[in-house]
């Protein structure tokens, strides 16, 4: 709802300035945004253009951690997660910090909830409705 740079950059002052830390800041998987961004998915390069502004502008108690919430569990958004596929209304996130025994010793018949599967890797991939990857594929979608 607020993608643009210079409105982020007020807001996260603005914030601060009334004693507000933004600790977290969830660019996906939230029910607000599964509904509002099913019809108009989020380019993640977006997300990369505002959190590169923040940072550039703002004093680093301005600049929250930016998280995507899925299935499985939240993951920061581009550093315990990648993105391995991107459909026009979706993007497929595996999960690094998640494996099949982490979920087995908090419930022993554990079982994956529908559309996630896992990788080469063991790690479990994710659907996240709302995101998508249209330009700037060769950054996200390295293999």
């Amino acid at each position: 709802l607020n993608d643009h740079q210079e409105e982020m950059k007020r807001i996260c002052y603005l914030a601060r300035q009334i004693g507000i830390e933004l600790f977290t800041l969830y660019v996906g998987g939230m029910p607000l945004q599964l509904f509002w961004n099913s019809s108009r998915p989020v380019d993640l390069s977006r997300i990369i253009t505002i959190a590169t502004h923040l940072r550039r502008y703002q004093s680093g108690r301005e600049v929250p951690l930016y998280v995507v919430r899925t299935l499985l569990g939240d993951v920061d958004f581009n550093l315990t997660s990648t993105v391995v596929y991107s459909e026009p209304d979706r993007v497929f996130l595996a999960l690094h910090p998640y494996r099949w025994e982490y979920f087995r010793s908090i419930q022993e018949d554990w079982s994956w909830p529908e559309g996630v599967y896992v990788d080469d890797q063991g790690q479990p991939v994710v659907p996240v409705k709302g995101l998508t990857v249209e330009t700037n594929k060769e950054f996200f979608l390295y293999t």
